[in-house]
């Protein structure tokens, strides 16, 4: 995909992406003098999303409009929730970029990350009676002990096979807190 103008993204500028507008540019951080390296987006009704954007996710930025494009392949996951109750959200770069795949027995032994972290290592995939993936259980280490916590199917964003990575949704604190004392996490029952 070629890239156009990049270098021309200054604050004030409107980014688009896959045809909506995201927000507005607020500041933009250089890396080595060699133009811009990340862009600090404000977005939302009220202006309580923060996105930030790798630089190298702008396709185009046409400067008699002030208008930027971000590449239609990247997505964007919650990286963190201030006491303010803004939101930052962070492009997904790793999984828009290689091979997505499906939860499956396979993923065994994978990492399992959030927008802020490590939470744990798949220890085990269950399916439903339909053969499909219902849960993935987790080994997560607390304490120095290990823990399990089971979640389901619908939590995984994303499964990246070259990098042997789940993405989920959530917060990584919150997930290793639901594990319990004894063992395994109670969020299968259907509290979560």
């Amino acid at each position: 995909m070629a890239r156009r103008g990049v270098d021309e993204i200054e604050p004030g500028f409107v980014l688009e992406h896959r045809g909506s507008r995201l927000g507005v540019v607020e500041r933009v951080e250089h890396g080595d003098g060699r133009g811009p390296s990340l862009v600090h987006v404000r977005g939302g009704r009220s202006g309580s999303l923060e996105y930030l954007v790798a630089a190298c996710d702008l396709v185009d930025v046409r400067r008699e409009r002030g208008v930027g494009e971000v590449r239609p392949d990247v997505d964007f996951l919650e990286a963190t929730l201030e006491a303010d109750g803004r939101v930052t959200l962070v492009a997904r770069e790793r999984a828009a970029r290689t091979p997505r795949g499906a939860l499956s027995r396979d993923c065994v032994g994978y990492d399992c990350v959030t927008g802020d972290g490590r939470v744990g290592r798949v220890d085990e995939v269950l399916t439903g009676p339909t053969g499909e993936a219902a849960f993935l259980t987790l080994c997560v280490r607390r304490r120095g002990r290990r823990r399990h916590l089971e979640l389901p199917a619908s939590r995984v964003i994303a499964v990246d096979q070259v990098e042997r990575v789940v993405v989920v949704r959530g917060r990584r604190d919150e997930l290793r807190a639901a594990v319990t004392r004894h063992g395994r996490c109670q969020w299968r029952l259907g509290v979560l």
